[in-house]
């Protein structure tokens, strides 16, 4: 900013008028995001006359994107800016405000660096489980080429970032690789690393994203788009042609300092004297690969800054949207799940208590609708919720049948609008009445952009989906109540329990006699076994088994029988591995007993009674963790700072994941981001 304005900085508490009285400005942009801490700033509906721009700092899946609209209403703040290229496609009720400032680097960092090329790959940046990419691209590299490592430590102020390597010393690491693998996260967001990589001198190795298509970066001209499976033999092709690796390395150095530096960074400036020239409600559109913006003249012309991302979890999201829709809460939950999976992310848990209401479970949808408002008035400190997050809260209300709470939370917040809050509230508040007799319409006020809305639907199809979750939860009162009532008096006869030990007698009998083998029939078997283990198994299973055999762990514990392909190599790898002493295989989790290794299946969940048995393992391998329990248990686990993620595979299956105890320090917060790095 400083290139194009003089700058100063104000904290966001005080008086606005006294502010501008003071500094006299051309221009004020009112940062919220991520970083947002007391904002008590009074008075700023004065000075209509200097165009204000919000400053939305924060990754595109964010729930802190939340606090942000909420302080831009009582602000008056009505056009944005972010850094985030995907932000538009992620927030689309804000999306025609907003424009983008994205990523850059200083070319003054990297002039002296050149490309020394002393290992063939450098992995460096967080891996963390929203990272799916990069986790997997890392992973194949580790096996295939000499690499180096730098770990991402965490932000500023956090303990454990002085180890870091920043500045010069940081340009000229990445300058001594030949190779950089980077991403943007589950959005597919263009990263600081997309540009610092290039810039430094090494080739940068990626994924093919709209976004980086956008800022210019073409496969084999100035970078290398590559996936898991393809990775190695790319990068093994251009190792074996030294002109051609260095000719792409030279045009992707070239193409960022010549589009991407922060002599390009002007779109605040672009923005200031169009909106000086053509009004502050004019709606601007923005082309690539330089982001320049451009007013639109039309009066019916919307901004077009928007990127479609074509995010991992906006899929997910969909595919859950497209589950409820045909009243599959169950293969909802596991698509929500998939997206929870990266992270809390607002529109999956939304969907979540959309699902958890219609298969009848008010109380599931309770938890979800909290962590939603617990997050945003609580960490976030926003004065009013997101409208989608407290419509949710009034419909969690009425399935459950409580009325009074109902009407109580539909008349909070009375200036806060959405057509899903609007229509929440008029199913559960009488219209007041006038005096002579007609219907009071409440006072106008704005519609408050959500950051989670639910699909549209037409009025009837909400109404009706609306009596299907009234119905379901109340039939699920109704069955838990005749439930309780049947076994008050309930207690098992001699009969019963006899029969239960003699089936219980006979399976043991049926499982010994299988062990017992004739010495052909064992070798035959013996000479199977590699054959049968391809057959039965697949890379996510075989990654597991192979993380797992060389764990210095001496104690296990398996929670839940499973007959999957992870299960059976989790007991392979426990076999095989020379550490392990003891395996406890009785479905259980015993809590007076410290395990050093716990494997939950997705049977598991319900055995386990919450994180606390796993707090203290050294390894955690988790399996279902797309479904409502175990994301929330994957998620607990990691925001207690641990545990790092070692395998993490949302999309497979229902969802798998090893997760290695951190002895050191801990690490980065998930609340603390942004984590574009």
């Amino acid at each position: 900013m400083s290139r194009f304005f003089e700058v100063r900085v104000v904290d966001a508490a005080g008086d606005y008028d006294e502010i501008c009285d003071q500094f006299e400005p051309d221009l004020c942009m009112f940062e919220s995001g991520v970083y947002v801490g007391e904002r008590e700033l009074r008075n700023t509906s004065a000075h209509p006359h200097v165009p204000k721009l919000g400053f939305l700092h924060a990754d595109a899946f964010d729930a802190s994107r939340a606090a942000f609209v909420t302080d831009m209403a009582r602000w008056g703040v009505s056009s944005y800016v972010t850094t985030s290229m995907s932000m538009g496609d992620y927030t689309p009720e804000i999306g025609e405000r907003l424009f983008v400032w994205p990523n850059m680097v200083d070319p003054g960092m990297y002039a002296n660096v050149r490309g020394q090329h002393l290992v063939p790959v450098l992995l460096t940046g967080s891996r963390a489980r929203h990272y799916p990419w990069r986790n997997a691209v890392s992973r194949v590299l580790e096996e295939n080429f000499t690499t180096i490592s730098m770990p991402h430590f965490g932000w500023a102020g956090e303990r454990g970032t002085e180890r870091m390597a920043w500045g010069q010393n940081y340009a000229r690491l990445l300058g001594a690789a030949a190779f950089i693998p980077t991403c943007g996260t589950v959005t597919k967001d263009l990263v600081r690393k997309h540009l610092e990589i290039p810039a430094a001198g090494a080739c940068l190795v990626t994924q093919r994203t709209p976004a980086v298509v956008a800022a210019g970066f073409r496969d084999m001209v100035n970078c290398v788009f590559a996936e898991a499976d393809d990775v190695v033999d790319r990068l093994e092709g251009l190792l074996a042609d030294p002109d051609r690796l260095a000719a792409i390395t030279e045009a992707g150095r070239d193409w960022v300092l010549e589009h991407h530096t922060a002599e390009h960074r002007d779109q605040v400036l672009q923005w200031y004297r169009i909106v000086s020239l053509y009004g502050p409600g004019t709606a601007v559109t923005q082309s690539w690969p330089d982001g320049r913006l451009a007013p639109v003249l039309s009066e019916v012309g919307p901004s077009q800054c928007q990127l479609a991302s074509d995010g991992l979890d906006r899929r997910d999201i969909a595919a859950g949207w497209e589950a409820l829709s045909r009243r599959n809460p169950a293969a909802a939950e596991r698509a929500f799940g998939r997206a929870l999976n990266y992270f809390f992310i607002p529109e999956a848990a939304v969907g979540m208590a959309h699902a958890s209401l219609q298969r009848g479970d008010v109380r599931a949808a309770q938890e979800w609708v909290s962590r939603l408002l617990v997050t945003s008035l609580s960490h976030y400190g926003a004065p009013e919720p997101d409208p989608v997050f407290w419509a949710y809260q009034i419909r969690v209300h009425v399935c459950s049948g409580d009325m009074p709470s109902a009407m109580e939370a539909a008349a909070r917040y009375p200036a806060l609008r959405h057509p899903e809050l609007d229509r929440i509230r008029a199913t559960v508040l009488p219209r007041r009445r006038g005096t002579a007799g007609t219907t009071e319409e409440p006072r106008a006020a704005a519609v408050r952009p959500s950051i989670a809305p639910p699909p549209p639907v037409d009025e009837s199809a909400w109404m009706l989906e609306l009596e299907v979750m009234v119905s379901a939860c109340s039939a699920k009162r109704v069955d838990l109540t005749r439930g309780v009532r049947a076994l008050l008096p309930a207690l098992p006869s001699p009969v019963a329990a006899s029969w239960g030990r003699g089936r219980v007698a006979a399976l043991a009998s049926r499982h010994a006699a299988g062990r017992v083998r004739s010495a052909p029939v064992a070798a035959l078997r013996g000479r199977l076994a590699p054959i049968k283990r391809r057959l039965v198994s697949d890379p996510v299973a075989r990654e597991v088994a192979a993380v797992l055999e060389d764990e210095p762990v001496s104690s296990a514990a398996i929670v839940g029988a499973a007959r999957s392909r992870v299960s059976r190599a989790v007991r392979e790898a426990l076999t095989a591995n020379p550490h392990v002493r003891h395996v406890r295989d009785d479905g259980r989790l015993n809590p007076a007993e410290e395990r050093q290794l716990v494997f939950v299946s997705r049977a598991g969940w319900p055995l386990i009674g919450g994180i606390g048995p796993l707090l203290n393992a050294r390894v955690v391998v988790l399996e279902g963790t797309a479904r409502p329990d175990a994301a929330r248990a994957l998620e607990d686990l990691l925001d207690r700072g641990r545990f790092a993620v070692v395998v993490h595979v949302p999309r497979y299956k229902d969802g798998c994941a090893v997760l290695r105890h951190l002895d050191g320090p801990r690490g980065a917060s998930e609340v603390g981001g942004p984590w574009t790095d």
